[in-house]
């Protein structure tokens, strides 16, 4: 089982968020990919595909055993709603709201051009374009925060035990 038997509720989502936003840029590379599709041909084309497939199950396999164990526990557990959440859930809130901005804001500045300059592109491209962009923002967002969250962490730990040395 992968939920540890002196951890809470709230460390086991952390460190399941943690696998969902490497499964993000999992699948942000395979989108990557199958954007790509378009434009490629040939032995380039049939690699992509492979790329596309393996990333996609690859994030599957990263994030399905945890969320089966997320499922069971949540069951076993009634009380979850008292418990805070944790530091790490609101880190990947935060990403998740970045990576809806970034890609709004995206929309927003290639709307003009979407008429004259993509109008020879099928619709897939801009859905696999869009949706790559959104799950990388999430995910380098996502570690760019929840390391320098650990950083300031570390650094505050740092500071007591100097602080401790010197008494």
């Amino acid at each position: 089982m992968f939920f540890k038997k002196d951890e809470t509720l709230a460390q086991f989502a952390d460190r399941f968020l943690r696998r969902v936003a490497l499964a993000v840029l999992l699948m942000a590379i395979s989108y990557t990919a199958a954007a790509t599709l378009h434009f490629v041909e040939g032995n380039l084309n049939e690699a992509l595909t492979i790329v596309r497939k393996v990333f996609g199950i690859g994030a599957a396999l990263i994030v399905l055993p945890q969320f089966i164990n997320f499922i069971r526990l949540r069951m076993r557990v009634k009380d979850c709603g008292e418990e805070p959440e944790g530091f790490i859930a609101e880190i990947y809130g935060q990403s998740a709201v970045s990576a809806f901005a970034v890609a709004f804001v995206t929309m927003v500045f290639l709307e003009p051009f979407a008429g004259k300059a993509f109008s020879d592109l099928p619709p897939d491209f801009f859905i696999q374009a869009m949706l790559a962009l959104m799950m990388a923002t999430l995910g380098i967002n996502f570690f760019i925060r929840s390391r320098a969250g650990d950083d300031e962490l570390d650094d505050e730990f740092d500071d007591d035990f100097t602080d401790a040395e010197q008494k």
